[in-house]
């Protein structure tokens, strides 16, 4: 029944239902009117005339509405007989042939119906069919347009490999047409490699796609990167017959992908040449390293590294070039003014000069031995916004180097410039330790040296290893004859022929220079205009010095340095030789005031002696002492000649002097409390206070002072008469004690006052006392000169701690002296907790900005007697000398929740950071600075397996059930 509705309501949607069944509901109506007219004529036959209704029931709505029909017409037709009385009863009705007639109508209704049931059914299937060849088509033509439009590259190929459809997009791609380019194998588009993958990754294929990426070049010869998916297509058997081929342009992201594993394999060589380039301090091994991992970095066919010096480039290190240049001498020694373009673009902008083919630059310049060189990069070695030097990459490829190439030379040059400046900073301090210790030996020679034959060949040998010198020869000036003479110090006609030396110098140069009292420095002697002609022509030198020899204003003589090569002189090289022209003129002076000496009166005999005490307490002064124990050592020789001293000293931009050291400062401690004052709050001179400090400051006058009462008291606190002879009786000043008053200048500059008072002290002293002021003086800027260089070498450059090198060289000091006189001594290791997380999240610049701010708390919670360090990357080292294990705690508890309980500020925002602190003391049994080092370590690792954040003593019974790595 279901399907009967379902069938009605087909035909009920077509277009000519009403019609059919109007055409039913008439014939049967015409049935039922003629009926009874049509039985008078017929009589019973006329029950056939309804197979007509029925006939067109399953005609129109098939087998059964044929079969309802034959029903519905039999039931009219009894209704019909009946209703017009041809038969009464059932017999009758019966006997009238209506079951014939009902059979009849059955047989008609059934087969009009089914008959016209299979022609719906086959109509239908036939709409179907229609309707589904329509859509496929449909779809066929959507299907030709997406593949018209499509970008992707498209194409078919058989079993046998051979192309059967290509798309538009890559006939446009390869510039042919579709003819061309199909029944062509696909491996005709690949070279041999992508070949044999190609056809690998075919014979692999099942039923899944495959991708894989391979190169494709258009029609230009240009490659790109295409991402290819291949699938196949089964017959009903399974088999394959066909395959399809789906290319996607992806050349920026394979580039991308490609430039960012170049960027990590850049950043791990980076880090790696970073470890290799800071393992050496020696210059020359720092530059053979910056050759050697360059390649790593950025691949090149040479390289070399030149150095600034004053305003030209030199090359100094080079590699590659040994079987490309034909007169490597010649290109080794090759040097470039700054004011070049390429240098002048990398000074004014800091970045690296990329010429990728040299064929097409207007700035490259061509010289000899760079003919081959067809692509050049350099970039600047910068510290500090400072150009220190260029480093160069060449290339025999045309447009080699690339933008990329740049950014990761500059990337590499920075860490370069830091290892060569770390290198020339340690091959400067220990070149002005041996300067510094060439000039100590010319102010032995000042000291002992009493004729000038003991001064001349000693000058000699010292200016030519502190500078280098070919040739040096003193002069003596002479007063009385207005004339130099030589002093033997060799033979001249070795490097110069002889000559008269007043006949060149007298009324010219020299005489010139020595009045002026400056020093002469000539780089290029025969260019120089300053010089006669006559002196050029008879000199065999390039460079040239003069340095005048000049004490108090007295004239003493010059010294001349030659050098055969052209010499560039330095700044500091300068000041050198103006330090030891001022030794030499003391040594000199003080041979001419010994000789005066011997030929004045028994009276002067005093003074020598002074003189011999005065300069053996300047033999005793030590350069590595801080000035502090310098002074304090100053002072102690000089009680050792019955002689008191106050040295005040003039801070860096400041007018006042501030009392650094004042004799018997004990003997003042212990004075009642209304007494101390002195020893505390009034270390400082200024002009107010001091009536004389403008005459010995500002006019650089010594002063004597036969009564030393009233000068010394001058320079202290005005007290009342009782406490004032108190104060002269802790002093050590007597009726009789005279005193001196004397400004320390350096470079006609007062950098302090010292003032020597003794019973001893005659006014003829005033020579010996200045001679000695002038060494003090000089050994005082030497030391300052020294601990600034010092701790250069003595400090880490990111915290300013302490590094390794000083803890080993002061640790191991106190632990020898904690043994040595039996005191306390702890150790504190710090590492900070997670330190590497930090590094990882938010960068190693948030890392040191982290270690700077460690440091400063460090600083803050502890003393500075207390050796800090920084041990190596998060770990810090601190020694606290005079402290036991009790106040180690103590110290260490505080330094921790310094760390831990206010956060860090950095770029990257506030960070919560803490520390984990191992503690431990020296002791008898392990008096090693490493022993010390190697406990608080593994105090430090069980400070770290308790949880982090913690102080832990070190612990003998500990160390065995650790395992500690």
């Amino acid at each position: 029944m279901k399907k009967f509705i379902n069938k009605l309501w087909i035909t009920y949607n077509q277009n000519n239902f009403w019609q059919k069944i109007l055409i039913v509901i008439l014939s049967i109506l015409a049935f039922s009117v003629s009926y009874y007219p049509l039985q008078q004529r017929l009589g019973n036959g006329t029950a056939m005339l309804s197979m007509l209704p029925v006939f067109l029931m399953g005609l129109f709505f098939g087998l059964i509405p044929g079969i309802l029909g034959a029903v519905l017409l039999t039931l009219l037709n009894i209704f019909l007989i009946v209703h017009y009385q041809i038969a009464s009863s059932v017999a009758e009705i019966f006997s009238s042939g209506i079951i014939f007639g009902a059979i009849g109508l059955l047989l008609m209704g059934s087969i009009v119906g089914y008959t016209s049931g299979l022609r719906l059914r086959l109509e239908s299937e036939l709409r179907k069919r229609l309707q589904t060849e329509q859509e496929l088509y449909t779809q066929t033509i959507r299907m030709q347009e997406i593949l018209t439009q499509q970008t992707d590259l498209i194409c078919h190929f058989d079993q046998s490999l051979n192309l059967t459809y290509i798309n538009p997009a890559l006939c446009l791609f390869l510039n042919k047409t579709e003819k061309q380019l199909l029944g062509n194998h696909i491996t005709t588009f690949f070279n041999d490699r992508e070949k044999k993958f190609v056809l690998s990754n075919i014979n692999k294929l099942d039923s899944s796609p495959i991708l894989f990426t391979l190169p494709f070049k258009n029609f230009a010869n240009e490659e790109f990167y295409f991402q290819w998916a291949v699938n196949s297509s089964s017959n009903g058997k399974k088999e394959t017959f066909e395959y399809q081929a789906v290319g996607r342009n992806i050349t920026k992201e394979y580039f991308a992908q490609v430039a960012d594993k170049e960027s990590r394999a850049v950043v791990e060589a980076l880090k790696n040449s970073a470890a290799v380039l800071n393992s050496s301090l020696n210059i020359n091994e720092v530059l053979t390293k910056v050759l050697e991992t360059i390649g790593t970095v950025v691949p090149n066919d040479a390289a070399n590294i030149m150095l600034v010096e004053k305003d030209y480039a030199k090359m100094v290190q080079m590699v590659g070039y040994e079987n490309r240049v034909a007169d490597l001498e010649v290109f080794r020694n090759l040097r470039f003014p700054l004011t070049l373009s390429n240098f002048h673009r990398m000074i004014m902008t800091e970045k690296p000069v990329l010429i990728p083919d040299t064929d097409d630059s207007s700035v490259w310049i061509q010289v000899s031995g760079n003919e081959w060189i067809q692509s050049y990069l350099g970039a600047p070695l910068t510290y500090k916004g400072a150009l220190i030097g260029v480093l160069n990459l060449d290339s025999s490829k045309k447009n080699f180097f690339t933008p990329k190439h740049a950014d990761w030379l500059q990337a590499f040059a920075d860490q370069a410039a830091t290892a060569i400046k770390n290198a020339q900073f340690y091959e400067e301090v220990n070149d002005r330790a041996r300067q510094l210790s060439i000039l100590n030996q010319a102010t032995h020679i000042a000291i002992y040296a009493t004729t000038l034959e003991e001064i001349s060949q000693p000058i000699d040998n010292l200016i030519k290893d502190l500078i280098k010198a070919d040739f040096v020869q003193l002069l003596v000036w002479d007063d009385p004859t207005n004339q130099f003479h030589t002093t033997q110090m060799q033979d001249p006609s070795a490097i110069i022929n002889p000559f008269d030396i007043n006949a060149i110098f007298h009324n010219e140069l020299a005489y010139r220079i020595l009045h002026q009292g400056e020093i002469f420095i000539s780089e290029q002697l025969k260019l120089d205009e300053r010089i006669h002609p006559n002196i050029q022509e008879n000199l065999p030198f390039e460079s040239y010095v003069i340095l005048p020899l000049i004490v108090d204003h007295r004239k003493l003589g010059i010294i001349l340095i030659g050098f055969i090569k052209l010499h560039r002189f330095h700044l500091h090289e300068t000041v050198l030789l103006e330090q030891f022209a001022r030794q030499t003129s003391l040594a000199i002076s003080k041979t001419q005031l010994l000789a005066l000496e011997q030929e004045r009166s028994q009276s002067l005999v005093h003074t020598n002696r002074l003189m011999e005490g005065l300069t053996r307490v300047a033999s005793v002064i030590e350069l590595d002492l801080n000035l502090d124990d310098l002074l304090n050592k100053l002072g102690e020789e000089l009680q050792n000649i019955q002689i008191e001293s106050m040295i005040a000293l003039r801070p860096d931009n400041q007018t006042d002097m501030e009392i650094r050291f004042v004799s018997l400062h004990y003997a003042l401690t212990k004075l009642p409390p209304e007494f101390r004052l002195i020893s505390r709050q009034v270390f400082r001179l200024t002009p107010q206070r001091y009536s004389n400090f403008h005459l010995v400051v500002e006019e650089k006058k010594t002063l004597y002072f036969v009564n030393a009462k009233d000068e010394v008291y001058d320079l202290f606190l005005k007290m009342d008469q009782d406490k004032n002879e108190i104060i002269l009786e802790a002093l050590n000043i007597g009726q009789n004690t005279r005193a001196f008053v004397a400004p320390l200048i350096v470079k006609e500059e007062t950098i302090g006052i010292l003032t020597l008072w003794s019973e001893q002290l005659e006014s003829h002293d005033l020579s010996a006392v200045n001679i000695f002021c002038h060494q003090i003086a000089s050994a005082i800027e030497k030391n300052k000169l020294y601990q600034e260089i010092s701790q250069l070498a003595l400090t880490d450059s990111l915290t300013g701690l302490y590094n390794r090198r000083a803890l080993e060289e002061f640790g191991n000091h106190e632990v020898d002296r904690a043994i040595r006189f039996n005191s306390q001594l702890s150790a504190l290791m710090l590492d900070i907790d997670h330190f590497k997380h930090v590094n990882d999240t938010y960068g190693h610049l948030v890392g040191d900005e982290v270690l700077i701010q460690l440091a400063q708390r460090i600083r803050a919670c502890l003393r500075d007697v207390d050796i800090q360090s920084r041990y190596g990357g998060e770990e810090f080292f601190i020694l606290l000398p005079e402290t036991d294990i009790h106040n180690a705690k103590i110290v260490a508890e505080r330094l921790r929740r310094s760390i831990a309980c206010q956060p860090f500020q950095t770029t990257s925002g506030d960070l919560s950071i803490t520390a984990s602190i191992g503690i431990c003391q020296v002791t008898k049994g392990n008096p090693y600075l490493l022993s010390l080092i190697r406990n608080a370590d593994i105090a430090l690792y069980q400070a770290k397996n308790s949880g982090r954040n913690s102080a832990i003593q070190f612990n003998h019974d500990a160390i065995n059930g650790s395992d500690q790595p």
